[in-house]
């Protein structure tokens, strides 16, 4: 049973391990366009500035 429960506990953490190199790796690539593009950053910044968008 302590095998078993360590197994389980091994598969759920190498999970999460894939999925936030997922996430994180997702966010860099988001980050490399964000940084590249000025059009990008100024339509952000301009939702962000504005009550409401159109």
């Amino acid at each position: 049973m302590k095998e078993s429960i360590t197994n389980v506990n091994l598969n759920t953490l190498q999970q999460l391990e894939q999925q936030t190199n997922i996430v994180l790796n997702e966010m860099h690539l988001l980050h490399l366009d964000y940084n590249w593009n000025p059009e990008i950053i100024l339509s952000l910044q301009n939702i962000l500035d504005s009550n409401y968008l159109t």
